[in-house]
């Protein structure tokens, strides 16, 4: 995966992006089984694309302008807090400030001494810093162009049996469904290498759910 994307978001959130993408995809898949009463397979097939596509260019949509709001949002508080530190008088008092917003996991692991210390390189690297305001920048709008190509493309990936004309209608959506699976299988093998457990058991947890997410759509009709 090109280094940039990876700048873009982090595994959890590329995980996180082709999750909602499969389960939006999945429902309205799932959604189309009363459809098959009409007879017209193709139309179904075709509305079932058009349905499932369109869902997820929508949610895509969301889910970029929401990715650049958080960036901005994020920023906007990183800035706040080089503001703050700024104006404290010393850097005595400037230290609990700075111990409350950094990750306590860091500090928990380090003595008084060194967490102190810690504490003082930031507010010199901090006094440098001549805080602005929050802005917009190319990186926030390519992210939220990564964020919605990942969710169109796993929406378009569930919907390629559907393209394939001499199978009947059910046999491309359990095809679909399948595919859909592997996903999840790998979104589990993925987040569980990233997590330190088991990839094998959280795969086989993350296609459980995928099953769940199906026996409700079929007990709502779908």
């Amino acid at each position: 995966m090109p280094v940039k994307i990876k700048s873009y978001l982090s595994p959890t959130d590329r995980l996180a992006e082709i999750m909602f993408g499969l389960i939006m995809a999945m429902t309205v898949i799932g959604a189309a089984r009363v459809a098959l009463l009409s007879g017209d397979e193709e139309v179904t097939g075709r509305v079932i694309i058009s349905a499932a596509l369109g869902c997820n260019i929508a949610w895509g949509l969301v889910d970029a302008i929401m990715y650049v709001f958080t960036e901005l949002f994020d920023r906007g508080k990183y800035l706040g807090l080089v503001a703050k530190i700024k104006n404290c008088k010393d850097e005595e008092t400037a230290i609990p400030i700075i111990n409350k917003e950094i990750d306590s996991i860091i500090l928990d692991s380090l003595s008084d001494d060194e967490r102190k210390r810690v504490c003082s390189d930031v507010f010199k690297s901090v006094s440098r810093i001549e805080p602005k305001a929050a802005r917009v920048t190319r990186d926030d709008i390519m992210g939220a162009i990564v964020c919605f190509l990942f969710t169109f493309a796993t929406a378009f990936i569930t919907v390629v049996p559907f393209y394939i004309r001499p199978w009947s209608l059910m046999i491309k959506m359990w095809l679909s469904r399948g595919i859909s699976f592997a996903m999840l299988f790998g979104i589990g093998y993925v987040y569980g290498k990233y997590t330190n457990r088991s990839k094998i058991k959280t795969a086989i947890g993350m296609v459980v759910i995928g099953l769940v997410i199906n026996i409700v759509i079929l007990l709502l009709g779908g």
